[in-house]
């Protein structure tokens, strides 16, 4: 067989090859502060319209494209490496072995980012690290805008039954504390009109609740 014949054969099995559509992944280098990352970019633009949009922008194929080699990284700015680098082991790794300060790095980037699904897993996640803490559902439900942790917050200050106490004046501060006490004493009168005063877990529908702390502005800042 003559070299030119080989070298046919050659290029018509290579045209003949194809990428798998599951299994070729993509990978991109990325800066943040002073660190390099190099990974699959599959997650981001699965996830992300933000990520999805930056790498179907067209590129001249004569340059060298951004994130393909150390010396021209994609530089995400605003971003901590810890932060990255929390976000990264979730998907390599069991989602129970995440700790709470992972989590919360993971719930800042998927929120600036758009990654919706995830930031849906992370808010499922890092609430159990405070489920029973009315005090921090409110703080982290105001801070990261999760009407759900709100909700979880405000029906337990409701269903407790002792009233409120100077502990609670120092941990919410005095107005938020009349206006927890304001919610209860609404939650009291709804109980009575439904007869359900004899049970104090039977909650209003979440939509009367959310009214309710609307109407009295119950949110708390750090």
């Amino acid at each position: 067989m003559s070299a030119l014949h080989a070298f046919d054969m050659s290029t018509v099995a290579l045209m003949n090859i194809q990428r798998d559509d599951e299994f070729y992944l993509q990978t991109a280098i990325f800066q943040v502060e002073d660190r390099l990352f190099k990974v699959p970019i599959q997650n981001f633009t699965m996830e992300s319209e933000v990520f999805r949009t930056m790498f179907q922008l067209p590129q001249d194929p004569e340059a060298v494209q951004d994130g393909s080699t150390d010396e021209r990284p994609i530089l995400l700015e605003d971003v901590k490496k810890d932060d990255l680098r929390f976000s990264f082991e979730l998907f390599k790794q069991d989602i129970l072995t995440l700790t709470e300060e992972k989590w919360t790095s993971v719930l800042l980037l998927s929120m600036r980012w758009d990654m919706e699904n995830l930031r849906n897993i992370t808010i499922q996640q890092i609430v159990k690290f405070f489920s029973d803490d009315p005090h921090k559902l409110l703080i982290m439900a105001e801070k990261w805008n999760v009407e759900s942790w709100l909700i979880m917050g405000a029906s337990i200050y409701m269903k407790r039954e002792s009233p409120m106490t100077e502990d609670d004046v120092a941990k919410i501060g005095l107005s938020c504390t009349l206006k927890v006490a304001a919610l209860r004493e609404w939650f009291l009168q709804w109980r009575i009109t439904q007869r359900q005063w004899y049970n104090a877990n039977n909650l209003p529908p979440t939509a009367e609740i959310l009214d309710k702390i609307n109407e009295l502005d119950l949110y708390v800042y750090e």
